[in-house]
């Protein structure tokens, strides 16, 4: 292979990557949500609803559908940062007093209308261990209901 073509296959690979790594604007309006959650291994049964999500919403769908930690009650180490290419893949880690947890979601947007998103949560405390895996599914279904 030439240097030229070497040079030329790094600058198509690298462009690329930026291009794939770019995630697609989603729909304000309402969305139609299904959750499938399996905790320790077992299913716990499947929820689905509806809900009015804005641009901001939808501008950190890992942040919106994420844990939610209260103030004082734990201390986040990393808060919710990206951990790939994809800027809305978030991992965060908290702890507290008898309190640890590990959080990482990986969220799919293959048109306007709709994602995918996968939470996993680790956490340890004195009731013990536990692992909670999370399969959401959103779908725009129009504007937002009154």
């Amino acid at each position: 292979m030439s240097r030229l073509s070497r040079i030329a296959l790094a600058a198509f690979l690298v462009s690329g990557t930026s291009v794939f790594a770019q995630t697609t604007t989603l729909e304000p309006g309402n969305w139609a949500i299904g959750a499938a959650t399996i905790t320790n291994g077992q299913s716990e049964p499947n929820k689905f609803y509806e809900v009015c999500l804005t641009a901001e919403h939808l501008a950190d769908v890992a942040r919106f559908f994420g844990p939610k930690t209260k103030r004082g009650q734990s201390n986040c180490v990393t808060g919710l940062q990206p951990v790939s290419g994809n800027p809305a893949d978030k991992r965060m880690r908290c702890v507290a007093v008898n309190y640890e947890m590990e959080y990482e979601s990986s969220v799919q947007t293959p048109d306007s209308k709709s994602f995918t998103m996968r939470q996993t949560m680790d956490t340890e405390s004195n009731a013990g261990r536990a692992t909670v895996v999370t399969a959401l599914r959103g779908k725009h279904t129009g504007p937002c209901k009154s």
